[in-house]
């Protein structure tokens, strides 16, 4: 862990650091696997949706895309740059 070392890196904060890189990469974990359970939910439902194209289903797509959009929203800010 590279960002254990130099600066802050004295005794009594080494394992603070660690379990605040720990947490927050179950928290990030989380939030990637409620993304993608959200998003083969969407997948299945919009496959409904082609299958047997209606009314009900194309509102149903759109209740599934708004409820994926949440926990993906939850990533975005993982995205572009070093973690913690």
């Amino acid at each position: 862990m590279m960002g254990l070392v130099g600066y802050g890196a004295e005794p009594e904060y080494v394992e603070l650091k660690r379990e605040i890189i720990e947490t927050y990469c179950r928290v990030l974990d989380a939030a990637y696997t409620d993304s993608v359970e959200s998003v083969e939910k969407l997948q299945h439902t919009i496959n409904e949706f082609l299958r047997s194209p209606s009314q009900s289903g194309i509102e149903q797509a759109k209740v599934a895309w708004i409820a994926a959009r949440g926990p993906y929203m939850e990533t975005e800010v993982a995205r572009f740059y070093d973690g913690p």
